[in-house]
């Protein structure tokens, strides 16, 4: 329409604005690659990037079409355009459709494997020779069979972006093929329609992605960046308006000074898109409204943090699912509308949810909530025909049968993690407590090393592992510790020191947030919290609340008496004190780190609760201690499982008594 206003006759307007309208998939993939950019923007951009080359395809033979009308062109001529035109789209659109169901169908066959290019290349070859046979437009089937693909494969679709020199010359012909069809009459009086051009193409990308921001999820932010991320425009979609209007041969009344300008336009923002794309993907990274958050952006919230946060814990828990008939997705629809304020979400595979509490201060308030979660829980479980249990295994389930949640992470993790993500069918309880800053956080999480073996055989419940009784009291850790970014946090008592690290670790591209590391305790700066991820799921929600009212001890205990300072040496005997928690739960020894004792964990815990118990009496906790006091002498719940089995039920009836703990029955 600016075009047209500004005096170019409307069809040459329209092919301009076509064209302008696409985005060059090949600098976008580039770019998302080179600045290893994942999330919501990133799928966006490599979606709506596709969309838009498939757009001005079909806009381009539309707009034929109109020519031929526009041309006077008899009836039966124009019919035959129309028909061709249409043959082109719609057969263009099935091959590509083909293309892409193919791969999707071949490449399980040989993911991992070199085969893998190799069966990419013959299927864009595949699909480029029958096009070409077919005289269909094979620039339009590979756009489709591309967003097929990606559609079906989710992040199971991997393509190398770098074609090395063989890519270096491709977009050396693409300028040479520019230049070839730009002629240097008069540039001075271009750049009015250029930056008309330009303008008029960012403007409506603002106003089309701004528009349907919210309704996709995206923030204002996201949407900005999204917006400049789509700026490169493709050369391919000029020189396929070339082949199809040969400009001024075909093009009735075509306007010089459009057709230049829109040359110049696309090399300008082919040449200086990708400094745009990769502004916005690396600005979305270092400063983002998600909870996966960059160090330098998000951490800066914990120095904020309310001093009243400390000694405040939340809750959270991984529970098993045995559905019985309906699918465990529908309890989530079912739970939609609950009235408490804890929340469930889905985790990795789809026999697993997630459940967490609000935060609290309070042990009675803290239980009295776990018990409202558990009994809407149950109901909605009832109604479906499901069982809910606690556990940090599921006894005789097996990780090859289960399937990933389908979401973004979740795929994910699936593709970079392989099969350890279904293994990790895991239920764990996570606990974070509040800090007032970064320092005092660190100093914390590196004091509570000591106690991790504490909460790991207070609470291990993962006795068997599909079908067999491993010979661990927590065999549920085994599974975290294939992941290369489990263990232990590095030890920095000042968070200059951890951003510093965690600089350097997204610098190398090996983890992108916090999200990415799966340390025992680390730091959550977007709650203003330290995380403890050590236990398993309890078989009761009373024994969830203890564990968090006894790390809410231990930690006022730690800040308040300071009974050690943290040091390096301390993870001398971090590892040995962890594998004798998980090996041999409350019967295992852990040795001091400073004396170099060793001890048994139960006389260990009997210590500590002395320790804590005039804090427990502050924090209104001395039922919590108690009832972790009574759990040494009646042994943790990993010992309960192996009761009834030893009773002689089977493991299906082992599973049934946990459920029955957990939900109440």
């Amino acid at each position: 329409m600016v075009l047209a206003w500004m005096g170019a006759p409307w069809l040459t307007a329209a092919v301009a604005g076509t064209v302008a309208a696409s985005t060059s998939p090949v600098i976008v993939l580039a770019v998302s690659h080179e600045a290893r950019a994942r999330g919501q923007v990133t799928e966006r951009l490599m979606l709506m990037a596709a969309f838009n080359a498939v757009i001005a395809v079909i806009g381009l033979k539309v707009l034929r079409i109109v020519l031929a009308s526009d041309d006077g062109t008899p009836t039966e001529e124009f019919t035959r355009a129309s028909i061709s035109a249409l043959r082109v789209i719609s057969g263009s659109f099935l091959l590509g459709v083909a293309c892409g169901f193919a791969m999707d169908r071949l490449s399980p066959l040989v993911r991992g494997t070199p085969a893998m290019p190799v069966m990419q290349i013959a299927l864009v070859i595949i699909a480029s020779m029958l096009a070409a046979q077919w005289t269909l437009s094979p620039l339009l089937a590979l756009l489709v069979a591309g967003m097929t693909a990606r559609a079906r494969m989710k992040h199971a679709l991997t393509v190398e972006p770098h074609l090395g020199s063989a890519g270096a010359v491709l977009n050396v012909l693409l300028f040479i093929c520019l230049g070839l069809l730009f002629s240097l009459d008069g540039p001075a009086t271009l750049w009015p329609w250029v930056i008309v051009i330009v303008l008029a193409r960012v403007a409506g990308t603002a106003v089309a992605i701004g528009g349907l921001a919210r309704l996709s999820g995206l923030s204002l932010r996201q949407a900005a960046g999204l917006t400049l991320a789509l700026q490169p425009m493709s050369s391919l979609a000029v020189l396929l308006a070339a082949d199809t209007f040969g400009w001024s041969s075909q093009l009735p009344g075509a306007h010089t000074p459009t057709v230049q300008a829109l040359l110049l336009a696309t090399t300008l923002m082919q040449v200086t898109g990708p400094i745009w794309t990769q502004l916005s993907l690396r600005h979305r990274r270092a400063r983002p409204t998600t909870p996966d958050a960059h160090a330098a952006a998000t951490l800066h919230r914990l120095r904020a943090a309310d001093p009243g946060r400390r000694a405040r814990t939340a809750a959270r828990q991984h529970t098993g699912l045995r559905p019985r008939r309906r699918r465990p997705r529908d309890l989530l629809r079912v739970l939609k509308n609950h009235t408490g304020t804890w929340d469930v979400k889905p985790e990795i595979t789809r026999s697993m949810i997630e459940i967490g509490t609000s935060i609290q201060r309070q042990h009675s308030v803290l239980l009295a909530e776990l018990r409202d979660l558990r009994d809407q829980l149950s109901r909605g479980a009832r109604k479906l025909n499901i069982g809910i249990a606690g556990g940090g295994t599921h006894a005789y389930q097996h990780w090859s049968e289960q399937k990933i949640f389908p979401g973004e992470r979740f795929h994910y993790i699936s593709e970079l993690y392989g099969y350890l993500a279904k293994q990790f069918t895991v239920f764990g309880q996570h606990v974070h407590v509040g800090c007032e800053d970064g320092d005092r956080a660190l100093w914390l999480l590196h004091s509570l090393s000591r106690y991790v073996p504490h909460f790991i055989a207070l609470s291990a419940s993962s006795p068997y592992v599909q079908g067999v009784d491993t010979g661990f009291d927590s065999a549920r850790l085994n599974s975290v510790f294939a992941f290369p970014l489990s263990g232990r946090a590095p030890f920095c008592l000042t968070w200059e020191d951890f951003e510093k690290f965690f600089d350097k670790m997204t610098s190398t591209g090996v983890v992108n947030s916090m999200k990415d590391f799966y340390w025992d305790i680390r730091p959550k700066p977007e709650f203003g919290t330290i995380e403890l991820r050590v236990c398993d799921t309890p078989l009761t929600v009373e024994k969830a609340a203890a564990l968090a009212c006894y790390l809410q001890c231990i930690c006022r205990y730690l800040r308040e008496q300071k009974p050690f300072e943290p040091s390096e040496d301390d993870y001398l005997v971090y590892t040995f004190n962890r594998f004798q928690a998980c090996r041999f739960g409350l019967d295992g020894e852990i040795v001091d780190p400073k004396t170099k004792e060793r001890h048994r964990l139960r006389d260990d815990i009997l210590r500590t609760l002395a320790r804590i118990d005039e804090h427990a009496l502050d924090l209104q906790a001395l039922d919590a201690s108690n009832l972790i006091r009574d759990s040494l002498f009646v042994g943790n719940d990993a010992q309960w499982l192996r009761g009834l089995r030893g009773s002689g039920r089977p493991l299906s009836a082992v599973v049934e008594g946990a459920t029955q703990r957990w939900m109440g029955a």
